[in-house]
């Protein structure tokens, strides 16, 4: 079962939204939680953020007297949770033999109390169970960067509802600390805020499950994503990075190296290629930056990172369609203005595809980029072949109706 936990901070802009398809999409979960999205749940919104494989309804904490402050996305593909518990701190649900639950806990020490009650209740089920969310504690020192000490009494409360629940740590990979304040120097605060806990059922069950605490890009808390064993890296492009105003120096940069291979291989290698190294720049410089929060030219490098990646984060799109029209129009290689006319017809706003690719992207960067698209889908039509990666589709029959 692959979960994403994420505390958003707010779902009102186009560029959280944004992000929070590209983690749906690159991830494909069973389940998706939100916290803080500091918008009111309602079927329209929830059709309009449009996650991929995801079921539009969605459970929530929502009352007549807050927005609520935690919501529940499913797959299409499980059985609806059924609702065990729904509190201001914590939803839990139940899929076949599983409990989940979703935390995001108070600011106050004594209204988490509440919480912790909440969970040895939950633990006296006797299921396998897993808890994700933001705590607003933490269990030790070792898990506070700067600022004050943490609170001793909050630290015990903590433990013992851990202790008292019989529940571990799962084990992590990535950034050590999942919420920073966004400061630096001796103003930066960091914490792992947000953390993953199961019990011994939950181990027995599913042995290699381990989540990885993603990049701080639009929120100051990171998301989680746990599954079994290898969590996929993610990309995608952002529609805000087509107006930085690097972006179109940093897309001829790349489309001006010479790569060795046939038309789509070379199209699909530059697309793909500098994302993976713009990543890797910027975690490193998440990482150093975290470890060094009084370096000035870390806090430098990592700004200059997190601008490549956002610029940089690209990947292949789906530039090929097959329609009924009859055999002969379809054999035929299409032409350049073919070719531009039907990329430039794409949704430039849509959610993105399989690929997680805007057609803005191509109308935007048409001028420097325009010889490998053409000289790709060209090359498929001569070969009547589409190299494996190039082209991902679903075909779905379906019924006439009046």
């Amino acid at each position: 079962m692959k979960i994403i936990y994420w505390n958003i901070r707010g779902l009102r802009r186009p560029r959280d939204q944004d992000k929070l398809r590209s983690l749906v999409h690159q991830f494909s979960p069973s389940l998706v939680w939100i916290a803080e999205p500091k918008v009111k749940c309602s079927a329209s919104f929830c059709e309009k953020l449009n996650l991929a494989g995801m079921q539009s309804m969605v459970i929530h904490n929502y009352s007549s007297n807050n927005k609520g402050n935690i919501w529940l996305f499913w797959n299409k593909n499980i059985t609806t949770p059924q609702v065990i518990l729904v509190s201001s701190q914590m939803i839990t649900v139940s899929i076949g033999d599983v409990l989940v639950s979703g935390i995001h806990a108070h600011v106050k020490k004594v209204q988490r109390r509440f919480l912790w009650s909440e969970m040895e209740i939950i633990s006296d089920l006797k299921k396998p169970w897993i808890a994700l969310g933001d705590s607003n504690a933490v269990i030790s020192q070792d898990e506070k960067m700067c600022g004050k000490s943490p609170n001793r009494a909050s630290m015990l409360d903590f433990s013992t509802c851990l202790d008292n629940c019989e529940l571990i740590q799962a084990p992590k990979t990535g950034l050590q600390f999942s919420w920073s304040n966004c400061q630096q120097g001796k103003n930066k605060i960091m914490c792992t805020l947000d953390k993953v806990v199961f019990n011994q059922q939950w181990l027995q069950k599913y042995g290699d499950w381990v989540y990885k605490v993603g990049l701080r890009i639009v929120s100051d808390h990171a998301p989680l994503l746990g599954g079994f064993s290898n969590i996929p890296k993610t990309h995608n492009i952002q529609k805000m990075c087509i107006y930085h105003p690097e972006f179109l120096s940093v897309v001829k940069e790349c489309w001006s190296q010479h790569i060795a291979g046939d038309p789509a291989y070379v199209f699909m290698h530059k697309l793909k290629v500098k994302i993976k190294e713009a990543e890797e720049k910027f975690k490193i410089a998440m990482q150093h930056s975290d470890n060094n929060p009084f370096d000035e030219e870390a806090l430098h490098n990592l700004v200059t990172a997190q601008n490549e990646h956002a610029t940089r984060e690209v990947q292949a799109n789906t530039l090929l369609s097959y329609t009924t029209s009859d055999q002969a129009m379809l054999d035929a290689v299409p032409s350049n203005a073919e070719i531009k006319s039907i990329i430039f017809e794409m949704d430039p706003e849509s959610a993105p595809g399989p690929d997680s690719f805007y057609g803005i992207f191509y109308r935007y960067c048409w001028e420097i980029i325009c010889n490998d698209p053409v000289a790709a889908i060209q090359f498929c039509w001569e070969r009547k072949f589409i190299p494996k990666g190039l082209n991902s589709n679903f075909l779905v029959l379906l019924p006439k109706c009046q």
